[in-house]
């Protein structure tokens, strides 16, 4: 049934019912008006509560037998049409449920209808504001959706994906060249990489050759295919990176190198400032770079470092140098040619990150005699920024005591210590061979007059951890603060138990230890003693856990019983810019 068919139902109900109503109320007054029935409801009602004496009403000789029945049945007379009416009404009443519950189902199909029209309209507003938006603006916002992700997968991706939603953005995207910077050979074909190159028009290139698989005929007219379109625009590469098997590194860095360094085609790179490549193959091409990549600053890199396996300089304008992977299996460092290597150039920032998984072993050239080696210390002074991650190993006492930097501003070691079985007969140092014996090595006997920040991070065997409880030494930090009189800023980061552990006066406490006891409310009731409370900017707990007993105690509780001995300096689970001592957030 129709809406307007229930409606006109629902009207003439409604007439019926207002007739019914009529009556009643007719009726109704003419029973109330009536002062027959008046005396026979009281008639009636002295008859049905009890005591009743019928003597009485024999007595009277106005309400007699006869006349009472005669009352009776004209009351009952005059109630009739009330019966009526009310059998009326009962079916006008499922007449008016019925047209209710339809018009609340047309209620809820017009809030349905309501809230889509909403929806239009809201798109249509939003529609009308994006329209609004100036395109500058909407290219901006290209750029910053192109900027937070740095997976490759996602760039490679996000300029096609903005490219498609519309017409206007496709305008747009494709009017912004810092979305269509990425150049990739993996995957790419000959077209892809030629919209790439047009769409960034004179932007700064990141150049990425990501090339697997075997060295064949096929990839060699491919790669000199790719390489010929990119080529030809070096002089935007901003970064380059290479990624790809070792025939097709050795020709991608043949190729470079002699289309650099040809006549012919003498060509620069004055935006190149990061280089991530192979390090064994990149002599020659180092040599070229130093003169056609005046802004070179960065390289990354993941060689082998072997006596008779490099002899490498680095271009003069590297500031920044991380190795990473430094070897394949077992390796042995020729110390003074590494050393060689960073002296080249007037490095500021080093990192090494050596797998736990390999062997390696220090090379130091001439030997004092027979099955002796001379160990020398090689000092490089222009290194201000140091990170090293390595196993506590033989290997990592050899490499600290042969290199010092003497004008550290900061350093970070991250040290890895196993439990190892030694056999019978096996002659160990098993307490220097601990991370906590590896660090103090790299300062023991030296001076750090600049070295601000201390990061030291100790990553012990788990299974060990479980069933041996393994403490950190309580002056350690000590012994180290002696070598680094302007020490400001410490990141404690271990496995360790720490129970009793003694600091010096600093401006920043990163922790993420297992605390114990109450060596930490110690250490800031030492720092108001001291007077140097007002100079301490903050204590940073990340992850930390307190332990009493076999309890653990949360956060809020350890917060509590920090704050009377630091105040508001207590800042829970937050990230810290070491270098310039302030908090980045939570």
């Amino acid at each position: 049934m129709s809406f307007k068919l229930r409606l006109d139902k629902a009207k003439e109900i409604g007439k019926n019912a207002e007739k019914a109503l009529d009556t009643i109320i007719g009726s109704s007054t003419a029973l109330r008006n009536s002062q027959k029935l008046s005396k026979t409801l009281s008639l009636i009602s002295a008859i049905e509560n009890p005591p009743f004496n019928f003597e009485s009403l024999h007595a009277n000789s106005f309400f007699s037998e006869c006349t009472f029945r005669t009352a009776k049945a004209s009351c009952l007379e005059l109630i009739a049409p009330l019966e009526s009416c009310r059998r009326e009404l009962d079916i006008i009443q499922l007449d008016v449920d019925d047209v209710s519950k339809s018009l609340r189902d047309t209620r809820i199909a017009l809030d349905d209808i309501i809230r889509r029209v909403n929806g239009q309209l809201g798109h249509l507003r939003r529609a009308q504001g994006l329209a609004q938006l100036p395109d500058e603006i909407l290219s901006l916002i290209f750029k910053n959706v192109y900027a937070v992700f740095p997976h490759v997968l996602d760039r490679k991706a996000i300029p096609f994906c903005l490219a498609s939603v519309c017409r206007r953005f496709r305008e747009v995207a494709c009017a912004t060249p810092q979305i269509w910077n990425y150049i990739y050979f993996s995957g790419a074909s000959p077209e892809l990489l030629e919209c790439l190159l047009l769409r960034s028009r004179n932007t700064e290139l990141e150049v990425d050759f990501d090339l697997a698989g075997s060295y064949n005929k096929a990839d060699q007219e491919c790669f000199d295919k790719l390489f010929t379109l990119v080529g030809a625009h070096c002089n935007r590469w901003g970064s380059l990176c290479l990624n790809s098997s070792m025939a097709l590194s050795r020709k991608f860095v043949d190729t470079l190198t002699q289309f650099l360094s040809s006549p012919r085609t003498f060509q620069s790179l004055p935006r190149l400032h990061s280089i991530n490549i192979d390090l064994t193959e990149a002599e020659n091409l180092f040599r070229v770079l130093d003169e056609h990549a005046p802004n070179l600053r960065a390289i990354a890199t993941n060689a082998e470092f072997g006596p008779d396996e490099f002899d490498v300089k680095l271009p003069k304008s590297v500031t920044e140098l991380n190795i990473h992977d430094c070897s394949r299996g077992i390796c042995d460092i020729d110390v003074p040619q590494f050393v060689a290597m960073l002296q080249s150039a007037e490095l500021q920032e080093l990192d090494l990150y050596f797998e736990s998984d390999n062997d390696f072993s220090c090379h130091y050239g001439p030997q004092e005699g027979p099955g002796e080696v001379m160990k020398i210390r090689f000092v490089v002074n222009s290194i201000s920024r140091f990170s090293i991650d390595l196993v506590a190993l033989g290997f990592a006492e050899d490499l600290f005591d042969s290199l010092y930097f003497p004008n550290l501003e900061s350093v970070e070691l991250k040290i890895h210590e196993f439990h190892r079985h030694i056999d019978c007969g096996e002659e160990e140092n098993e307490e220097d061979r601990t991370a906590i014996g590896i660090s103090e090595r790299w300062f023991a006997g030296r001076k750090f007059p600049k070295l601000k920040s201390i990061s030291l991070k100790m990553v012990l065997d788990y299974d060990f951890c479980l069933v041996n409880d393994v403490f950190f030494e309580s002056n350690h930090i000590l012994k180290i603060a002696e070598s680094c009189p302007a020490l400001e800023s410490l990141e404690l980061d271990c496995m360790h138990l720490t129970r009793s552990v003694l600091l010096p006066p600093l401006r920043w406490l990163i922790l993420s230890v297992t605390l114990m006891d109450d060596w930490l409310q110690n250490y800031g009731k030492y720092l108001k003693k001291t007077g140097n409370l007002h100079k301490f900017k903050g204590l940073v707990l990340k992850g930390c856990q307190l332990s009493e007993g076999d309890a653990w105690i949360k956060n809020n509780e350890l917060l509590r019983r920090l704050t009377p001995d630091f105040g508001d300096k207590v800042v829970m689970n937050r990230t810290v810019d070491v270098e310039n001592l302030k908090p980045l957030g939570t």
